[in-house]
């Protein structure tokens, strides 16, 4: 199997790191920069983050199965570890058929659904990023906030992205603090909607990206459905890049599922 990655610029970033770690587990591979096309006879390729580079368009026109490489869902562990998604990314992505077959895996403890809270909290995320899929931040928000006023006459409060706050200004709480106050939360396509979902906090789920999509409300009802595959399928999707073993393990989820990814294309 011929194995290709991008590479960004910065020879010596945390994502070329990772990248190269989970290569090298998959049995080694060629690199290239982002902005050349994936050779004609690659088999598979890998790049870091959704940015749609020339590489990633390319391998999408020639369809190979590709695999998008991310941060962790897991908010604890999140910073150590990295996500798969494949053919896509996050809820976009390929699910493997035969996910229910594998072992568990470390994961989120999953709370009963909760129906008390006084807030409706909309999550923020960082402008620009990729996994907005276009959506201008700000503006949803902003939408958000009056939708969720006219719907659940609760109060509703903005919840930027951590990382949009200058270090002067007060810093957010924790956002498992929030937890016992919100009656629901309003995701786009955040990740923290993981973290909600699992500590049983209903959650409006806007895109179908997000990780949470298929258990989010609707904007006029409140649903509370099982989540146990749903965290297994998560589970099988992270994996710790300090660990040599982990990171293994990631390589042969990869290659468990190529030959669904390469069919469905």
């Amino acid at each position: 199997m011929k194995i290709v990655a991008s590479m960004r610029d910065s020879d010596g970033s945390n994502a070329n790191q990772q990248i190269r770690k989970l290569v090298d587990a998959l049995g080694g591979g060629t690199e290239i920069k982002r902005t050349l096309p994936v050779p004609l006879d690659t088999d598979l390729f890998i790049q870091w983050g959704y940015k749609p580079t020339v590489a990633l368009q390319s391998a999408k026109e020639l369809r190979i199965p590709y695999v998008i490489v991310d941060l962790g869902y897991f908010d604890v562990t999140r910073m150590q570890c990295f996500s798969l998604s494949i053919n896509g990314f996050h809820g976009l992505s390929m699910q493997y058929d035969r996910v229910h077959s594998l072992p568990e895996r470390p994961r989120l403890q999953i709370m009963p659904w909760r129906e008390d809270g006084d807030e409706v909290v909309i999550l923020g995320q960082m402008p620009g990023d990729q996994s907005l899929f276009g959506q201008d931040i700000d503006a949803w928000m902003g939408r958000a906030a009056s939708c969720a006023i006219d719907v659940f006459g609760r109060k509703v409060v903005k919840r930027p992205h951590p990382k949009m706050l200058n270090p002067w200004e007060p810093q957010l709480p924790a956002l498992e603090a929030t937890f016992d106050s919100t009656y629901v939360y309003v995701s786009w396509t955040s990740t923290a909607a993981i973290q909600t979902v699992a500590a049983g906090i209903p959650t409006i789920t806007a895109h179908p990206a997000n990780m949470a999509f298929d258990l989010g409300c609707g904007e006029d009802r409140v649903r509370m459905p099982g989540r146990e595959a749903w965290m297994h399928d998560l589970s099988c999707r992270q994996y710790d890049f300090s660990s040599v073993m982990d990171v293994r393990q990631g390589a042969k989820y990869i290659l468990k599922a190529y030959d669904q990814a390469r069919e469905v294309l």
